[in-house]
């Protein structure tokens, strides 16, 4: 199959992504995306922005004509040209699974065979297909380190210190 209309396919299977949940790849199976709040690793004091989380689900029995019609309207072929060049893509994968063990979509994820011979798949880390947090990346923030000696605003240090004042006031 011609890497061109691999790429054109997944560019499109890319955007259904960003503007929906779920886009079925006809006999195949179903990506879908769910939406997946923003993160903070306390060890390593890294903030990650909120973002679509992607699964794989294999059902072949559902069609969903979704793919095919974003492919015939952006790019102004036929629905049959378009059903063949799904089913191309879908026997490019096969093969490079029968053949390699994995087959990778770059911006979507990987698929792969497991020690069983079933087929799983691994959402990549470079796209993040939830619009409202585009451009939004990962940042590490340090610590924030407080000096004893500054005070804070607590009603019971400032309650403590009023004691120590008056104890020693109380001495002189």
């Amino acid at each position: 199959m011609d890497t061109e209309s691999v790429m054109m396919v997944e560019k499109h299977i890319c955007k259904i992504l960003r503007y929906g949940n779920d886009v079925v790849i006809p006999s195949f199976g179903i990506l879908k995306a769910t939406y997946a709040p923003a993160s903070i690793h306390l060890t390593q004091h890294l903030f990650s922005p909120p973002y679509k989380s992607l699964s794989f689900h294999k059902d072949s029995k559902i069609n969903d004509t979704k793919l095919i019609l974003s492919i015939v309207s952006e790019e102004h072929i036929s629905e049959d040209t378009a059903r063949k060049m799904i089913e191309n893509l879908v026997k490019d994968i096969h093969e490079s699974l029968i053949n390699k063990g994995n087959y990778l979509m770059e911006e979507i994820g990987k698929f792969y065979l497991d020690v069983e011979k079933q087929l799983r798949f691994t959402a990549g880390q470079k796209e993040n297909f939830l619009l409202s947090s585009y451009g939004l990346n990962d940042f590490v923030s340090p610590p924030i380190l407080r000096p004893k000696n500054i005070p804070t605003n607590s009603p019971t240090t400032s309650l403590k210190e009023k004691k120590k004042r008056r104890f020693i006031w109380f001495r002189f």
